[in-house]
């Protein structure tokens, strides 16, 4: 499936749930990933399948665990330090290298506010 694809499942999953879900160290707390260009994102997902299926696979590493948040959580306290740390929001990451879309975390909340809205 395409990255678009995944997006999508992303908004849909986290609106219908109220939960996303990221990949963290047990002792040091969330991952951030180095990308092309100097940016750097955190990866979410829109579920805990989703995350399992890359902890089972690329991202595989010892003591990484699976962290619960709500979206309230997320916009309220989560994205406002990604903003001010100039992070990405890694949509879904998917795949045997573990990418997908990483957008800005004002526009994933302002995606995921208007989907809601026209419900």
């Amino acid at each position: 499936m395409s990255s678009s694809v995944h997006a999508d499942a992303f908004y849909r999953e986290v609106i219908a749930s109220g939960e996303l879900f990221a990949v963290e160290h047990e002792e040091d707390g969330p991952l951030e990933w180095h990308l092309a260009g100097g940016t750097h994102a955190r990866p979410f997902w829109s579920s805990r399948s989703r995350a399992v299926r890359m902890l089972d696979g690329p991202l595989r590493r010892r003591g990484l665990v699976i962290v619960p948040h709500t979206w309230h959580e997320f916009c309220s306290t989560i994205a406002p330090g990604m903003r001010s740390a100039g992070q990405l929001v890694g949509l879904n990451w998917h795949g045997s290298r573990a990418r997908g879309y990483n957008l800005g975390p004002e526009t994933v909340m302002q995606t995921v506010e208007s989907l809601r809205a026209v419900g």
